[in-house]
């Protein structure tokens, strides 16, 4: 029976992964984890409808469903860290559907939170836990401010049956990190034990041996404290724009989130191309929504450019934005009430080719500026965004040629900036200011371009709130 069990969970394991590997043993966690997550969701299915919440019912079943899809996804692509963010966000809606069902900020539930982090942590990587540590942490101040303007969420179960809950709230949480945690001890162990059988019979593998082990007793430790410092995670762990400026001659970020997180996004990647041309690839992206929503598409968004570009050397413009249009659709691809997935992002996609002395624009719903031998000028993009799949026609992004010319500029930004309200009027920044701003002060270095667009913007803002995430990237090549 148990050797069945066995086989079982290991056909569930991509089979492009090494039985010796690291990655193998992640594997083999990720697939027994969701299996026991299965199991727990089928215990709390129950409880759920022995006191009526109808709305955890509903999420359960579907959540679960969608498990077993995780499990199948993951057999046949074999993506680690991009299973282990879809199973945290598994995770992630539970928990939320819970917490506003059995009473908001009060509820039993809100320990919950914990769970994406733990899972991300521990099947994705470092990056993944720390931005799900803080959407939780965003999630529950939201919550709580929304607690202070007088909106209350009542717990739908009856008064004698919170007590019930809670108990199964809290033993049921402890109880699952508990069995994972178990599972990891036992993973760890025969991994463990297979590096020592390797260093019998090969003695040259002790250092390799003595790495395994180290690490393995680092990210146990990395776990006990990144569950501890969750809480007190503010603010979104984004790319560091110092990498990105450092890949042209010059350039600048101005990066200015209206939340705790943003759902505008930058990303860039330095790569030979298959021709071997040496390739230089920057996107400002703008995802549906700012704050936790647009968070949760950034981090899909840059998990899967890395896939496209990185993995699969994909650095047409216009096939970058294809093939993550079809890959966005398909991750979302769950309708409710039969209507369509209107989430997504806009997105410019810029592409400097330096040994053809060439650069390659393509945009969903987002333009590009450029300013070159003393004039701008604007490449717009197509009018399909990223993502989403209300039209009826198919779509297509078109991919546009700049020769380069000594000193060219290039601008990409969100529509952050422009919609901005304010001034004396108290109205929108609009995009025709916006570029004639750009235009007066791209002569000058690009540190101070960015000085004087922050000092632009919270002039134009005055006391104002701001509208939206704002994103604008300058470089020069």
């Amino acid at each position: 029976m148990q050797n069945a069990i066995k086989d079982f969970i290991k056909w569930f394991i991509p089979p492009n992964i090494s039985p010796q590997s690291e990655d193998y043993r992640k594997a083999g966690l990720v697939v027994y984890s969701i299996w026991i997550t299965l199991f727990f969701s089928m215990i709390y299915l129950f409880v759920a409808m022995s006191i009526c919440l109808r709305d955890l019912v509903d999420t359960l079943i579907i959540t679960s469903v969608f498990f077993v899809i995780i499990l199948f996804l993951f057999r046949y692509n074999g993506r680690l860290i991009l299973t282990g963010n879809l199973f945290a966000a598994n995770l992630f809606i539970i928990s939320v559907v819970s917490i506003i069902d059995t009473g908001g900020i009060d509820s039993p539930s809100i320990a919950w939170l914990i769970l994406p982090t733990v899972a991300a942590l521990m099947y994705a990587n470092k990056n993944s836990a720390f931005a799900w540590a803080v959407i939780a942490m965003a999630f529950i101040i939201e919550f709580f401010l929304v607690g202070l303007y007088g909106i209350t969420f009542t717990a739908k179960y009856h008064a004698e049956a919170r007590n019930v809950y809670g108990f199964f709230a809290f033993t049921g949480l402890f109880s699952y990190l508990l069995v994972i945690f178990v599972i990891y001890e036992q993973a760890k162990e025969r991994f463990a034990l297979q590096l020592k059988a390797a260093n019998i019979k090969i003695s040259e593998k002790n250092e390799e041996i003595q790495t395994q082990s180290n690490y393995l007793s680092d990210a146990l430790q990395e776990i006990t404290h990144s569950i501890e410092y969750a809480k007190r995670i503010q603010r979104a762990v984004l790319g560091d724009s110092k990498d990105l400026i450092e890949k042209f001659r010059q350039g600048f970020v101005l990066f200015e989130p209206r939340d705790i997180v943003s759902g505008d996004f930058f990303w860039h990647s330095s790569l030979t191309s298959l021709q071997g041309d040496s390739i230089k690839i920057l996107i400002g992206a703008d995802c549906t929504g700012h704050g936790i929503p647009g968070a949760f598409m950034t981090i899909m968004g840059n998990a899967l450019l890395d896939e496209i570009v990185n993995e699969r050397k994909i650095t047409a413009p216009d096939q970058i934005l294809q093939e993550l249009d079809q890959k966005v659709v398909a991750t979302l691809q769950k309708k409710d009430k039969g209507e369509g997935i209107n989430d997504g992002m806009d997105m410019a996609v810029l592409v400097v080719n330096e040994t053809q002395q060439q650069a390659y624009f393509a945009g969903a719903k987002s333009p590009m500026w450029y300013i070159s031998q003393g004039e701008i000028h604007q490449v717009k993009g197509s009018k399909y965004p990223i993502g989403s799949n209300q039209y009826n026609t198919a779509k297509v992004y078109e991919s546009h040629t700049i020769i380069l010319h000594p000193k060219t500029i290039f601008y990409l930004f969100s529509d952050g900036f422009q919609d901005q309200f304010g001034g004396n009027d108290n109205k929108k920044y609009l995009r025709s200011r916006f570029r004639r701003f750009l235009l007066s002060i791209s002569h000058f270095p690009f540190s101070k371009q960015k000085n004087l667009l922050q000092q632009e913007l919270t002039s134009w803002k005055g006391s104002n709130e701001q509208t939206d995430d704002v994103l604008v990237i300058g470089v020069q090549v």
